[in-house]
């Protein structure tokens, strides 16, 4: 299954929405806030989930930056958290999320020309990607999304990387219609360019 996820405000509240075959699936709001900041996740029928940043006392040293996956009904359904101490150009900084009995993790690798990817492991095997272009057109982030079916699409693709444009890329107060942005990232290990395996894209 193929997704892409368009940001489509950027101001002090940000709204995606992630299209399949043309068609909206999912919409992704980001209410303004100091804190804490909410991802609301819906489709056509409502609310889906929840991921709240939060402070989580008993979260374990190796992470930072820990939000919540609540369900519609306000229940915890897991965690996504970053990594500590993973330096891009030693090794790929690394994002861990436990929801629904699966544990997921996602690898960040610079390509240079051909933008950043995130490929998205449960266990051992690779069950989606996140590739993020070099160019950002009015800081409306858009990422292309790859997934075995469509509840891996939305149970890791779709919910990382909302993740990751708020904790990365959001430019939040920042008003801008014209502004060209260009970046070309590079990761410099060969372990973690050896990560990367695009013909994934190609099976989905």
């Amino acid at each position: 299954m193929r997704a892409l996820l368009k940001q489509t405000i950027s101001r002090l509240q940000a709204d995606y929405v992630v299209l399949h075959g043309g068609e909206a699936i999912y919409n992704i709001r980001v209410p303004f806030s100091v804190y804490p900041l909410n991802i609301e996740i819906c489709d056509s029928k409502g609310p889906l989930y929840t991921v709240k940043s939060t402070i989580v006392g008993a979260a374990p040293v190796t992470q930072s930056q820990m939000y919540r996956i609540l369900s519609s009904l306000g229940s915890e359904e897991g965690q996504v958290a970053r990594r500590r101490n993973y330096l891009n150009v030693t090794r790929a900084a690394t994002y861990d999320m436990f929801f629904s009995g699966h544990e997921y993790t996602a690898y960040e690798i610079g390509a240079w020309r051909d933008g950043m990817y995130y490929p998205i492991y449960d266990g051992e095997q690779q069950v989606a990607m996140i590739h993020k272009g070099t160019k950002v057109h009015g800081n409306l982030d858009e990422y292309e999304l790859y997934a075995l079916d469509q509840k891996v699409m939305l149970r890791s693709a779709v919910i990382y990387a909302a993740y990751l444009d708020v904790l990365k890329y959001r430019n939040i107060g920042e008003f801008s219609k014209h502004k060209v942005q260009v970046k070309y990232p590079v990761s410099l290990s060969e372990k973690t360019r050896a990560l990367l395996d695009k013909s994934f894209m190609d099976r989905c």
